[in-house]
């Protein structure tokens, strides 16, 4: 799981002519890139800690894609936590 991004990624990912954005378990903003904000026409900073779901989705779209942000969200907690016991 990304707790954090270095410097040297966060650099490297605003650099990649593609949409990145990193949220957290609840779905708020950890980084979004130069190109996904620029996209949707927002300044990096003023994208950060929003919820995605809930500033930057359709309404009609919200419900759907946080159920499914959360069941991967369980998923890769429980992959790590299945690495950490047999690895």
């Amino acid at each position: 799981m990304i707790a954090r991004l270095s410097q040297a990624t966060q650099a490297f990912l605003d650099r990649v002519q593609g949409f990145v954005v990193v949220l957290t378990k609840t779905g708020d903003i950890q980084f979004v890139n130069h190109y996904g904000a620029e996209k949707l026409q927002y300044e990096k900073k003023e994208m950060l800690g929003k919820n995605w779901f809930e500033h930057f989705l359709p309404e009609d779209a919200r419900a759907e894609q946080k159920c499914q942000w959360h069941r991967l969200w369980h998923t890769m907690t429980e992959i790590e936590r299945l690495k950490q016991t047999y690895y």
